[in-house]
């Protein structure tokens, strides 16, 4: 979705009654195609290349002083999305490590109904299939199990670090697991992704 400072550069570009193409071209790109997308992703998710960005910036007039405000109110945005995100509650689960890079979900039973039957049930689990187990309390806390069913740590998410492991395709941001939930077989199980509190809008995408 657009942000702050994405809105603004927009709005400074539609002002100077540029088009995509036009801006590409002072930008320097030889493929005004190439270089239209990449300023339209910005201005439509807030997502900018390394190189783009200040060369975008240059060539609307933006200062760097703009650049950093607004930069902060997207941070600060962020910051209160990730807070509400984290904060959500949510049912405990487990996640098993199969093999290295691959894990699986799993509810725990019904009867699990306090932090102790939880960790009780982990670490048995744990040390009978001796694989590394995660206990997710909550989208903040979790509870990480070695394979001979003793606790290895209690993590806590940060807008950098999730709090428990899953997967990504190759060229995906969509983070998933393969789960046995409900008693069913196997599937594969989208996770909620957690708003991404950035240090900078640049990417290297």
């Amino acid at each position: 979705m657009p942000t702050h400072l994405s809105k603004f550069f927009r709005q400074r570009r539609i002002a100077l009654g540029l088009r995509l193409s036009d801006l590409a071209r002072r930008c320097g790109y030889q493929n005004l195609s190439k270089g239209s997308n990449r300023i339209d992703r910005f201005e439509n998710t807030g997502e900018i290349h390394v190189l783009l960005y200040p060369k975008l910036a240059d060539a609307l007039g933006i200062d760097r002083e703009t650049c950093e405000r607004l930069n902060e109110e997207d941070r600060q945005q962020a910051r209160r999305e990730w807070l509400e995100y984290i904060n959500t509650p949510v049912e405990p689960t487990l996640v098993v490590r199969a093999l290295p890079g691959c894990f699986i979900g799993r509810d725990l039973p019904e009867d699990c109904t306090t932090i102790d039957q939880m960790e009780q049930f982990a670490s048995d689990l744990a040390r009978r299939f001796h694989k590394m187990v995660w206990l997710v309390v909550s989208r903040k806390l979790t509870i990480r199990f070695n394979e001979d069913g003793s606790k290895h740590s209690v993590e806590e998410a940060t807008p950098d670090h999730p709090n428990a492991p899953f997967m990504r395709l190759k060229g995906s941001k969509r983070p998933f697991l393969f789960g046995c939930y409900g008693g069913g077989g196997l599937t594969l199980k989208p996770l909620p992704q957690a708003p991404k509190v950035p240090s900078d809008r640049a990417d290297n995408s």
